[in-house]
C-alpha cells in the first residue's frame, strides 16, 4: 500500500510541475507579445517599414542658389531622398518656389541688373517673377554656394515637371520626396489659408505626386486645409524656437516641447518638424508613442547630425547634402542604437 500510494504521489507531483512549467511558458509568452506591443506602440511604427529621409534643403542651399533648378539637381544627385521647398502664391493665383514672401535684393537682381526692389510675392504675376535673376548672387551666408546666372524662378508645377523629367532620363532607382512648405505673408486671413492649400493640393494631383508630397508649414492651421482636401496627402507640423516657446531642458508638464507635440496632434499631422534644438531622445520616445514621425531642421553640423540619428529621429534637413550624406553613412556603419 505504502508504495502505491508514493508512486501515486510521485505521479502527481510530475504532473503538476509539467502543469507549472506549461503555466510559465504561456506567461513568458504573453509578456513578450506584451513587450512586443509595447515597443510597438512606443516606436509608433514597424520597424521593418521605417526609414530615414535625408532631405536637401532649398535644394542643396550650401551649393547653389536656394530654391532653384541648379540647386533642386545639385540635392538629387548628391544622394538626398527628399528635397524641401518653399512656395508662395502669386497675383494670378499659382504658386512659385521662393522662400521669402516678398523678393528681395538679397537674392535676387531686376532687369537692368541691379538688386531687386523689395516687392512682396502675391503682388507679382508668374511672368514678372520669371524677369528676375535669382541664380547671380551668392548667398552671404554660404561662401561656398557657386552662382548660375539667369537662373530663374519656376512654379511648383515646373518643379514637378523637372523632377519626373530629371528621374526618367537619369533611370533613378528611387523616387525623391518632396516636401513642400506654404508661406504666408504676416497678415494672413482664414481665406489666404484655404486658398493656398487648395492650390497646393491641386498642383499634387494633378502632378501625380499624393504618394510622395509631404505638406508643411509654420502656419499650423493650413495642415487640416490639405486633409481636409485629400487625406491621402501627409503633412507636416513646422516649429521654431521662440521666446514665448522657449526651449527648456528638461520634459516636465509645462515643457515647450509637450505643447509642440499636442499641436501637432490636433493638426492631424503625420510629422512634426521642429528647430534641432527641440529634439531629444524623450522628444523622439514621445513623438513616436504618438505615432508621429520626426524630421529635424536645418541640421549643418556632422557631430549635430550623428547625435540626433541616435536620438532615433526620422529625418534631418540640411543645406549640405554631402554632408548630411556622409554623417548618415558613418552612423550606420557604425549601427549606433537608437537612445530611446
Amino acid at each position: 500500500m505504502d508504495g502505491i500510494l508514493f508512486s501515486t504521489l510521485d505521479t502527481g507531483m510530475i504532473r503538476i510541475k509539467k502543469y507549472m512549467m506549461s503555466i510559465k511558458k504561456i506567461l513568458w509568452l504573453g509578456l513578450l507579445i506584451l513587450l512586443s506591443i509595447a515597443m510597438t506602440d512606443c516606436a509608433g511604427f514597424n520597424s521593418k517599414n521605417r526609414y530615414i529621409d535625408l532631405v536637401g534643403h532649398r535644394g542643396a542651399r550650401g551649393y547653389r542658389p536656394e530654391n532653384t533648378i541648379p540647386s533642386f539637381q545639385y540635392g538629387i544627385e548628391n544622394n538626398m531622398t527628399a528635397i524641401e521647398l518653399d512656395v508662395n502664391v502669386t497675383k494670378d493665383k499659382d504658386l512659385i518656389i521662393y522662400h521669402d514672401t516678398e523678393i528681395t535684393g538679397a537674392l535676387c537682381l531686376d532687369e537692368s541688373g541691379k538688386p531687386a526692389a523689395t516687392v512682396p510675392i502675391r503682388d507679382l504675376t508668374v511672368e514678372e517673377l520669371k524677369k528676375y535673376d535669382c541664380g547671380a548672387l551668392q548667398h552671404r551666408e554660404f561662401p561656398q554656394q557657386v552662382t548660375v546666372e539667369k537662373t530663374r524662378l519656376i512654379t511648383l508645377k515646373e518643379f514637378f515637371e523637372f523632377v519626373k523629367s530629371y528621374e526618367t532620363e537619369r533611370k533613378l532607382l528611387h523616387a525623391t520626396r518632396i516636401k513642400v512648405e506654404i508661406k504666408f505673408p504676416r497678415d494672413y486671413t482664414p481665406e489666404d489659408i484655404k486658398e493656398a492649400a487648395t492650390l497646393v493640393v491641386k498642383n499634387i494631383e494633378e502632378a501625380g505626386m499624393t504618394e510622395r508630397a509631404v505638406v508643411q508649414s509654420f502656419v499650423i492651421a493650413a495642415l487640416p486645409e490639405v486633409r481636409k482636401l485629400n487625406k491621402n496627402i501627409q503633412t507636416s507640423a513646422l516649429f521654431e524656437p521662440r521666446y514665448s516657446r522657449g526651449v527648456a531642458t528638461t520634459d516636465g508638464p509645462g515643457n515647450p516641447r509637450n505643447t509642440i507635440i499636442k499641436e501637432a496632434l490636433n493638426a492631424g499631422a503625420d510629422m512634426i518638424a521642429p528647430h534641432y534644438l527641440f529634439i531629444t531622445p524623450q522628444f523622439v520616445r514621445e513623438c513616436h508613442r504618438n505615432k508621429l514621425r520626426v524630421i529635424a531642421w536645418t541640421v549643418n553640423d556632422k557631430a549635430q547630425m550623428e547625435k540626433l540619428l541616435s536620438y532615433g529621429v526620422d529625418g534631418i534637413i540640411s543645406d549640405y547634402p554631402d554632408i548630411l550624406y556622409l554623417a548618415y553613412k558613418e552612423w550606420k556603419t557604425k549601427k549606433k542604437k537608437y537612445k530611446l
